[in-house]
C-alpha cells in the first residue's frame, strides 16, 4: 500500500504566499490600516511556519505527518483562493470594470 507523503509542492506555495502576504502587511501598516496590516500579517504568518512545518517534517519520520499534512492541505487552498483573487481583481482593474 502506498504511504500518503507530505506534498512539498504544496509546502513551497505556502511559503511563497505567506512570505507575500507577510510583508505586504508592513505596507498596510504603513498606510494606517490595522485591521487589514494586522489580518494580513497573521494569515502570512500561519502560511509561512505550516509550509516550513511541512518541509521539515517530510524529510523524517514523525508522528504529527498526517496532521501536518492535513494543515498543509488547508493552507495550499486558502494560498490558492488568495492568489486567484488577485489576479481576478488585477485584470477587472486593468479591464476598468473596477
Amino acid at each position: 500500500m502506498k504511504t500518503k507523503k507530505i506534498r512539498a509542492g504544496f509546502a513551497i506555495v505556502n511559503i511563497i504566499v505567506g512570505v507575500i502576504l507577510f510583508l505586504s502587511s508592513f505596507t498596510l501598516f504603513a498606510q494606517k490600516v490595522i485591521e487589514g496590516g494586522l489580518l494580513t500579517f497573521f494569515l502570512g504568518l500561519i502560511l509561512l511556519i505550516v509550509g516550513c512545518i511541512a518541509l521539515y517534517i517530510r524529510k523524517r519520520e514523525d508522528e504529527n505527518e498526517a496532521k501536518v499534512r492535513v494543515a498543509n492541505t488547508v493552507c495550499f487552498v486558502i494560498s490558492v483562493l488568495i492568489l486567484a483573487t488577485v489576479i481576478i481583481l488585477s485584470v477587472l482593474g486593468l479591464a476598468g470594470i473596477l
